[in-house]
């Protein structure tokens, strides 16, 4: 059975079947690590290994009063004392409104919980701090026994950042002096924590040694009554808010980038049936130069050099004959009088050329160059006479 396909077709068909084949398998060599179940936010919305939805689900249960925050710290308006927030590893940088109202809630009794590095561009005065490249969780032994440290002697946590240095007061809880991994101070009439990584609130790292203790510790009010409230923020994970920042943070995008592909390819197609029918130009085999070359080779091959220089002879006179009124059968040199007298021409050159193109008609090996001089003077005369008709014409 034949198929309704032409060959152009299958060939555009199987190009776009090998262009999506290989868009698939690069989409997924390049799709982001996150997509694939190992994400290193630890966003409350991811339940991969590296995320804190098992975290805030947790404060959830425990009855905590813990809300996620999509908004700029500058919105956030409320009194710190009695609160928490939750900065975990943060990836965008905030401005200096956010920066202001969160030294404002510090100021004001707030406790912020601050993962991983860029401390200093969000809380004024904070330690200076570097990125770190030590991404498997080790275990590090509180320094000294505390509020924080309670139930809670060991920490097992990644060093995604390091303190450059310690040029203010700060408390040490986990790691040495020389190598730190946790630590608090005071600002104001609150409190910062700064922990090198978020592991103790991920799903992967919270069950870890003594990290859930460590966790309920960093959150616990400071005088051990009531429960804080807590925000956790995901604005600077890159929530805003919008469906769009929501859904480019999901493999949704990747659906939508083959699918636009899909929906170009059709349009390539539906464009090349339905789009204007443009006939290939064919070079006509009847082309007058080619004519022209294959009369001229005959000629060329056959030595008739005179037969050309005998039709435009006969051409000439027929056209004065005519245009004159005079008999086919007049002599050359009554034609060329007669032609002088009513069109102006010159008689000896009019009938030199006659004479000539007669004696020369008949010879059987003419040179080319001669025949071809003698055919152009020859119809030189025709062309003058054709334009004086048309002048003629045109005139009356």
């Amino acid at each position: 059975m034949r198929s309704g396909l032409s060959r152009t077709d299958r060939r555009l068909l199987i190009a776009c079947g090998v262009i999506a084949v290989v868009s698939t398998i690069a989409i997924s060599i390049l799709e982001p690590q996150e997509a694939q179940g190992s994400s290193a936010i630890p966003t409350t919305y991811s339940t991969l290994p590296g995320g804190a939805q098992a975290a805030y689900l947790l404060l959830q249960d425990l009855g905590h009063r813990v809300e996620r925050r999509e908004e700029p710290l500058e919105r956030l308006q409320a009194p710190g004392e009695g609160s928490v927030l939750i900065l975990a590893e943060p990836s965008e940088t905030p401005t200096a409104a956010d920066r202001a109202a969160l030294a404002r809630f510090v100021e004001t009794g707030g406790r912020v919980l601050f993962c991983g590095r860029g401390a200093e561009g969000f809380l004024p005065g904070a330690p200076a701090t570097k990125l770190d490249w030590s991404l498997v969780p080790r275990p590090f032994h509180a320094a000294w026994p505390g509020r924080y440290t309670q139930g809670a002697p060991t920490v097992e946590l990644e060093r995604r950042a390091k303190l450059e240095a310690l040029d203010k007061p700060v408390v040490v809880l986990y790691g040495s002096a020389q190598e730190p991994v946790a630590v608090a101070w005071r600002a104001g009439r609150g409190e910062i924590v700064w922990w090198s990584a978020a592991t103790p609130l991920t799903n992967d790292g919270i069950l870890r040694a003594s990290n859930l203790r460590v966790f309920l510790n960093a959150v616990a009010p400071s005088d051990g009554t009531g429960k804080p409230r807590i925000y956790w923020d995901e604005y600077f994970h890159g929530q805003h808010g919008s469906l769009w920042s929501y859904v480019e943070r999901t493999p949704a995008r990747w659906v939508l980038w083959q699918c636009a592909f899909a929906a170009l390819v059709a349009l390539l197609a539906f464009s090349r049936r339905s789009g204007p029918v443009v006939q290939p130009i064919i070079e006509s085999r009847l082309s007058p130069l080619e004519f022209v070359d294959t009369l001229g080779a005959l000629y060329e091959r056959a030595g008739a050099a005179s037969l050309g220089v005998g039709a435009a002879y006969r051409q000439l006179r027929l056209q004065l004959t005519q245009r004159l009124a005079l008999p086919g059968t007049i002599e050359d040199a009554r034609l060329a009088e007669a032609a002088a007298r009513r069109l102006g021409w010159s008689q000896s050159e009019l009938a030199a050329a006659l004479r000539h193109a007669a004696e020369t008609r008949h010879i059987e090996r003419l040179e080319p160059r001669e025949a071809l001089a003698l055919v152009q003077q020859l119809e030189d005369y025709s062309r003058r006479l054709s334009a004086r008709t048309k002048l003629t014409l045109e005139a009356r």
